[in-house]
């Protein structure tokens, strides 16, 4: 991995046993100033990573250290000569996650997280401009890149995956979330086309997502996938047979993936989120009532316990939490986050 320079600038004196700096998993070294100088910059070698999320370090033996910054950015004080102190490691720190659908509601609420957690992300949509405007939301982190792609098709994934190995070196995450409604209406008025669409983006999307990603991963000696299902995986729903279909079937897959790979260290799990506040489910309520959707939105707010919808944070959260070690011993299943829809 490259390595890059930082700066850590004492900021008060006395001069004399300044100690030696140390980056946590890292060879660093840092130097105290020259004998007689009150204040110095001492330059420490920090991979890049570090550079772009929180920064873990520690001084060891500090005798009246006084206060150490990095860049003007972090500040510690460290003034007890035995104290050590740590600042916490982002969550993902050093992981690359590849995030599908990425230009949709929960998947940017998603990379957000994922970037405020240290990780680096390639966002994956079909649309050049959505891609761009979801990127320039993003533009305060670093370790962003973006791929062109569509789920469905096998050339375009494994041209996702390839950027993540090109841009990041690899592959820790994938979060398989590009997905799509349908058009709500009987299982008798449905056609052939539209059935095949829905099932070609949910299922066979997330499939190619899983074959390509797994070699690189395998390099890695581990990784974490992620599938995006949802309630509709666990119960049916009147007029949207091939969306239910396919969640279920994603399921399957997670099922299955968890079989296949556990033993090389990749662990496979789905999330099933209820309804949730962004386009997809403002979709359902239009084609269930065009004239009142607000009252559709009541209606299912009425069924949640907790009589509301999920935010797209919220389900970015759990996604959170099943792309970190967090959850190391998670896999094969399906984690709900809705509410306790389901509980009924």
């Amino acid at each position: 991995m490259t390595n890059n320079v930082a700066r850590f600038v004492w900021l008060s004196h006395p001069t004399e046993c300044f100690g030696i700096i140390a980056l946590e998993h890292q060879s660093t070294l840092g130097a105290g100033p020259p004998e007689g100088v009150q204040g110095a910059t001492v330059v420490a070698v920090v991979s890049a990573r570090y550079l772009e999320t929180r920064v873990r370090w520690r001084c060891i033996h500090p005798v009246n250290v006084g206060l150490l910054a990095l860049d003007g950015r972090e500040t510690v004080s460290t003034r007890d000569p035995v104290m050590e102190e740590d600042l916490e490691m982002a969550r993902l720190d050093g992981k690359t996650a590849l995030i599908t659908g990425a230009t949709g509601g929960i998947g940017e609420a998603t990379a957000r997280r994922y970037l405020e957690e240290g990780a680096r992300v390639v966002l994956v949509g079909r649309s050049q401009e959505k891609l761009r405007a979801t990127r320039e939301r993003l533009s305060a982190f670093a370790g962003v890149a973006q791929c062109v792609a569509e789920a469905t098709d096998e050339d375009d994934v494994k041209r996702s995956v390839s950027t993540a190995v090109e841009q990041f070196g690899g592959l820790d995450i994938l979060v398989a979330n590009a997905g799509t409604e349908g058009v709500l209406t009987p299982l008798t008025d449905q056609t052939v086309e539209s059935f095949n669409q829905v099932l070609n983006t949910n299922v066979t999307g997330v499939w190619l997502a899983i074959k390509h990603s797994v070699p690189v991963m395998k390099e890695r000696g581990a990784g974490s996938i992620i599938a995006t299902s949802s309630i509709g995986g666990m119960i049916g729903f009147a007029g949207l047979g091939p969306y239910i279909a396919s969640k279920h079937a994603v399921f399957g897959l997670v099922k299955t993936a968890c079989l296949e790979f556990a033993e090389a260290g990749i662990r496979v799990n789905a999330i099933g989120p209820g309804p949730v506040d962004n386009r997809m489910i403002a979709s359902l309520e239009n084609q269930l009532s065009p004239e009142d959707p607000s009252g559709v939105r009541t209606v299912f707010e009425g069924m949640v316990p907790m009589k509301r919808y999920a935010s797209n944070e919220e389900v970015a959260n759990l996604a959170l939490f099943l792309g970190s070690d967090e959850s190391t011993y998670c896999n094969g299943a399906m984690y709900l986050v809705d509410g306790g829809w389901t509980a009924a």
